[in-house]
């Protein structure tokens, strides 16, 4: 689930391949009405397998072409730790370590 919250998108429950579809297009929508940054909120992710990175992209991807800025809060260490082995944790703006 998706929540707007104090200028973010919240991810509520898990971000897994059961889930990613409902989230990809609930987040498209709810990003396509957003005018300023899009910033996600992964605190409150409950379970996230490699679907959560794809998905991350496919945000991404979607923001910059709509010339808006893109970043991600709170991720768990599960998502920067697959960003970081598929090579994409810098381009989604995540830690290093």
């Amino acid at each position: 689930m998706i929540k707007r919250e104090a200028g973010r998108f919240v991810i509520e429950g898990p971000i897994t391949f059961a889930s990613v579809r409902a989230l990809l297009e609930a987040g498209r929508r709810e990003m396509a009405t957003c005018d300023g940054e899009v910033r996600v909120d992964l605190s409150r992710v409950t379970e996230a397998d490699s679907t959560a990175v794809s998905l991350l992209l496919h945000w991404l991807r979607d923001a910059r072409r709509r010339g808006t800025a893109f970043a991600v809060l709170n991720p768990p260490q599960s998502v920067t730790g697959l960003a970081r082995v598929y090579g994409v944790a810098e381009m989604l703006g995540l830690p290093d370590a």
